[in-house]
């Protein structure tokens, strides 16, 4: 298991989980980092420190191997050191690399990289109802009858039971046509999503060529928000695609 390495510009000879979470890492490591400092140079041409989670190192010893390694510098935040991220040459990261530990059940998509990443089912609409209904692990309530019922996500989930909900809404036409959900908005649910399940955001995804302007987003959130109508186009297109009538040239 091979993960990335990541880089924070500077003068340090190690850093901790507190402070990986405090420069805007802490969605990529679930174990505690193993350092390297580079005192002279580094991917980002000065001195700085290299760490990587110590579960995802694949016994290669973390630091940096310019012929070895590619490296990017990732987006800037205000107050916080320049950061990188790099990977090995020989051991890009799979989906299989970047998986949490826990993972949440749902469907298997194939992204722009070839991989097959596991999307969270987190809703469905109960047609019955006109209601959506909540697919995550939930906590046990009670109604008004004294009877046991299902609550609200659990907390640690609940984050995308809310992220989704503006998006969900305008797909399936409980809100405003869906011209008005840009690129940014599906980017933002479909990488949330992601990362319940990966120790990723965008710029993982992104090095890794994962995702591409085709629906590729739209299709993650509809994995995420409307399984069963997705399971029943995939299963037409299969069978148009099957059916010699259909085909043409």
């Amino acid at each position: 298991m091979v993960g990335f390495l990541y880089e924070a510009d500077g003068a340090r000879s190690s850093i901790d989980l507190d402070g990986i979470a405090a420069i805007g890492l802490g969605y990529a490591f679930e174990n505690a980092p193993e350092c390297s400092e580079c005192l002279r140079e580094s991917p980002l041409g000065g001195r700085g420190l290299i760490f990587a989670d110590s579960k995802r190192t694949g016994g290669k010893r973390t630091g940096w191997y310019p012929e070895q390694q590619t490296w990017r510098e990732l987006p800037e935040i205000d107050g916080q050191p320049r950061r990188a991220i790099g990977y090995w040459n020989e051991a890009k990261p799979t989906p299989a690399d970047l998986a949490r530990s826990t993972m949440l059940p749902g469907l298997l998509v194939r992204l722009a990289d070839e991989q097959m990443w596991q999307v969270p089912t987190v809703r469905e609409y109960d047609e019955g109802s006109n209601e959506w209904r909540c697919e995550l692990p939930c906590l046990f309530d009670y109604n008004g009858k004294g009877e046991l019922v299902r609550g609200l996500p659990l907390p640690a989930h609940k984050h995308l039971w809310d992220v989704t909900a503006p998006v969900a809404s305008i797909l399936f036409g409980a809100g405003d046509d869906a011209t008005s959900v840009t690129d940014q908005q599906m980017c933002d649910v479909a990488v949330a999503l992601l990362q319940a399940n990966y120790v990723i955001s965008l710029p993982e995804l992104v090095v890794l060529g994962a995702l591409s302007d085709n629906g590729l987003l739209a299709f993650i959130v509809h994995a995420a928000t409307n399984r069963p109508q997705l399971l029943s186009w995939i299963e037409e297109l299969q069978k148009k695609s099957n059916d010699p009538s259909t085909a043409t040239g």
